[in-house]
């Protein structure tokens, strides 16, 4: 199920801020908020870090919060060309659970 467009659409602010994209452009370029277009954005990000500085790929998923049995998990058992897609995927997930946990947050007044 699709998340809502305010949902989806803070959790590519926050892939933007996270991949050093600006906001608008990540917008732009993924062609709105949609979790497949979230995905769109997230896989050559994803992709051209895992070339040229997986290190900061590491740091991102774990600032994000993925957990680390899962990133594992996918770099153990996808064929190369499948982990940035596996990846974007985990990211996705993480993420929106944690908008879904501050959202529901805010309206319980805490």
């Amino acid at each position: 199920m699709e998340p809502d467009n305010d949902l989806t659409h803070e959790a590519l602010q926050a892939f933007a801020h996270s991949f050093g994209a600006a906001p608008e452009a990540a917008l732009t370029q993924s062609g709105g908020p949609t979790l497949e277009n979230v995905r769109r954005f997230l896989i050559p990000k994803i992709t051209a870090l895992l070339d040229r500085n997986p290190e900061m790929l590491m740091h991102i998923l774990y600032r994000i919060d993925v957990a680390e049995r899962d990133v594992k998990r996918v770099f153990a058992e996808s064929a190369p060309r499948d982990i940035p897609p596996h990846l974007a995927d985990l990211l996705i997930e993480r993420q929106l659970l944690k908008l879904k946990i501050r959202r529901a947050y805010r309206e319980k007044g805490g």
